[in-house]
């Protein structure tokens, strides 16, 4: 069978093109390989539709359902050696755990599959799990751009669809650099940055995040210095006036911390990296506190609402009257 073959960290984007080109096969499946994801194509790219390599992989069609029985999304997630599936409301159990097996039959790398019961909420931005098949533990190691990354998928948030936007990221990242991640979950964008040579100061307020977060750091080899809590105590004390590059990876709520990141930016200046869930385009709101160098949509949340994602260049730190 045809494939195209790329990183990982670049899985999500070469999809969702080959998609829109009608190059994406349906019945066979998604081979995963160390760092490399294939795709199975239905004919071979013309000269510069595809940025991937393209060849020929062994490969069974998947056993085929009827389709009134599907309930499970085709699409998932995959965090270190677990699946996260979306499931229809109400779904009858019995299929969805067969459609799972199934899951697992045609993707030897996974060994436990778990369907998201209900929104992504609250303040440590988790969902219920509901476990299918395969192992129960939720405890994984994913590995994202050469780092590994221990991640309880039931006590943490992690998207590994944000991976090649977190490389973006820290690829701008310069040794002697300071940096503060104000919402730093397990540490996909402090822990390359510190690798990169910059000093980190992480805050996170989930407990669960932030441990491991600190196992993460010692298992990558960085120093990081993390803060429990809210994240508005660090930048508006101990980082006030000290950070040339914020991260603000908070889209539902990173305006409201505007202010406090304002307040962290040392007196020469510095850049925001901020996401930002918005009916509308932020960037008239961010553009009066600096330039923005990039912006763009990141993804589709619901039929109104989208996640944007901006940098913004700060001379120098503004004060803010009120908080945007």
């Amino acid at each position: 069978m045809l494939y195209a073959v790329v990183q990982r960290g670049d899985a999500q984007r070469l999809k969702e093109r080959l998609a829109r080109l009608g190059l994406l096969a349906k019945g066979y499946p998604v081979i995963r390989e160390g760092e490399s994801v294939g795709f199975p194509l239905t004919r071979w790219p013309k000269e510069g539709e595809v940025d991937a390599e393209v060849k020929e992989l062994e490969a069974k069609p998947l056993p085929q359902l009827s389709s009134s029985r599907v309930v499970l999304s085709r699409s998932f997630d995959l965090i270190g050696n677990v699946a996260i599936v979306r499931a229809k409301r109400g779904f009858d159990r019995v299929a969805a755990t067969q459609e799972a097996e199934l899951l697992m039959k045609a993707n030897p790398a996974v060994k436990g599959v778990f369907a998201r019961a209900g929104p992504i909420e609250g303040e440590y931005r988790v969902s219920p799990l509901v476990h299918l098949a395969g192992s129960s533990e939720t405890l994984t190691t994913h590995r994202e751009n050469g780092f590994s990354y221990l991640i309880d998928v039931e006590k943490v948030f992690f998207s590994p669809r944000l991976a090649t936007e977190r490389r973006r990221v820290y690829s701008q990242v310069r040794p002697g650099e300071r940096v503060l991640d104000m919402f730093a979950g397990v540490g996909p964008f402090s822990i390359p940055m510190a690798k990169a040579g910059a000093t980190v100061w992480a805050c996170e307020i989930n407990p669960h995040a932030l441990d491991l977060l600190e196992r993460n750091s010692s298992l990558n080899g960085v120093t990081i210095r993390t803060f429990p809590g809210d994240a508005r105590a660090v930048a508006e004390g101990q980082a006030r006036g000290w950070a040339n590059r914020i991260v603000m990876n908070l889209p539902s709520r990173s305006l409201d911390f505007l202010d406090a990141a304002l307040s962290a930016i040392s007196a020469s200046g510095g850049i925001l990296h901020i996401y930002v869930r918005s009916i509308e385009d932020p960037s008239p709101k961010l553009s009066t506190i600096g330039k923005i160098s990039f912006s763009r949509l990141l993804k589709e949340v619901s039929s109104k609402e989208r996640v944007y994602a901006a940098d913004v260049i700060v001379k120098r730190a503004p004060k803010l009257k009120t908080r945007m």
